[in-house]
């Protein structure tokens, strides 16, 4: 294990190292370069340097983990369409080896240029002191684990192996779904989506009810639970309860407005498919868990991942633009923000740089699509 101390210094002598690459002149006098990174300290001195010569995106969110970073479809897609991708590397960023492999710099596409901080440092080797636990011993306790990779799983299990999928069934979701690819999520009244905010019970289950297909979805129910009965959930709510979708609390209330956790979103998932028994996990975290069935259900498919360091953390909150994420999944949904017309929909909050943008606009707009060879889509026809 290494310590890199100095990295976030060594940014600014690395982006001036490559102001050859930010300043070159683009084969197209209007395109601007494009820039991703991995955290706030690249990309602000990235801004810094490059100015108004080229768009600048960050993947991982200030005050997270980066750590545990677990990469969208659309993270992959900001990085593989960037001509400059600026990460740190090495054990701090596992998710970035994952997807880059023994790429060197340069060596991923024509004009990319892969920058990783610690290849341009002198890293220190790590003193073991009394306490604490070398390097051996941990992967010692790895191998003890067994683990079987349906825990964070690679990058092509997260995204690639659902398309995969998707070209050996026809891209049809499970029965019951909507095979069309409806809009499924609105904004608000003041024209923002929300995208980083935690989801509510009732908004989760706003999704769900909008994407089913069943007759009688709207007949008149009875509602079992504490709201009033002219709440805008009053029919998605007791409909899905009615189909043992999801479940009240053992007081008999439902919490419309509280937000939902991972372990809660992946119980009412999963029972959509819980026809195969659990399969071994890898997730260090979810034993004894109420959800611990689900969870595993969830990621053993490829609709929910778990963290790089082997955790899930359940009883976390879990996002809008996360659930939009894992519901493109889940459906076989997606298109490369590269292709998206200029129908889209407009939020006052979200803008083309969001990690979770081109996932947003799926699920914000009705379409008609194509396949391209990649699984992702080519929209013919707005719905």
């Amino acid at each position: 294990m290494y310590r890199v101390a100095v990295i976030f210094v060594l940014v600014a002598t690395i982006l001036f190292g490559a102001s050859s690459v930010v300043y070159a002149a683009p084969s197209e006098p209007t395109k601007n370069l494009k820039i991703v990174t991995t955290i706030f300290p690249a990309y602000d001195f990235a801004r810094a340097v490059a100015g108004e010569r080229a768009d600048v995106s960050m993947l991982v969110r200030p005050g997270s983990e980066i750590h545990s970073f677990d990469p969208s479809p659309q993270d992959i897609i900001s990085i593989h369409n960037a001509d400059v991708f600026i990460c740190i590397g090495g054990e701090s960023e596992t998710w970035v080896n994952t997807l880059l492999g023994s790429s060197e710099p340069g060596s991923s596409g024509p004009g990319k240029t892969i920058l990783r901080l610690i290849d341009h440092i002198d890293a220190v080797e790590e003193e073991i002191v009394e306490g604490m636990q070398s390097e051996e011993e941990e992967e010692d306790e790895e191998e003890d684990d067994g683990a079987t990779g349906t825990g964070a799983g690679s990058i092509e299990d997260i995204m690639l192996a659902r398309f995969k999928l998707g070209f050996e069934n026809g891209f049809l979701p499970l029965a019951g779904f909507n095979a069309n690819h409806i809009a499924y999520i609105y904004g608000y009244e003041d024209g923002s989506v929300r995208p980083d905010n935690n989801i509510t019970r009732a908004e989760a289950s706003a999704i769900i009810f909008r994407l089913l297909t069943a007759s009688n979805k709207n007949d008149p129910l009875e509602n079992i639970f504490e709201f009033d009965n002219d709440e805008w959930y009053a029919q998605s709510v007791p409909y899905l309860a009615s189909i043992d979708v999801i479940k009240g609390y053992p007081d008999g209330t439902f919490r419309p407005d509280a937000f939902i956790t991972r372990a809660e979103f992946s119980a009412i998932i999963s029972r959509f498919d819980m026809d195969e028994g659990p399969i071994k996990t890898a997730l260090n975290d979810i034993a004894g868990h109420w959800a611990e069935d689900n969870i595993i259900v969830g990621t053993s498919n490829g609709w929910l991942s778990g963290y790089p360091d082997g955790s899930f953390k359940p009883d976390d909150c879990i996002q809008r633009a996360e659930v939009v994420s894992l519901f493109n999944r889940f459906l076989y949904r997606g298109i490369e923000a590269a292709d998206l017309p200029d129908w889209i929909p407009s939020f006052t909050d979200l803008s083309p740089s969001h990690w979770a943008y081109a996932d947003i606009m799926e699920a914000a707009t009705g379409h008609e699509c194509e396949r391209k060879p990649n699984g992702f889509e080519i929209w013919t026809a707005e719905l």
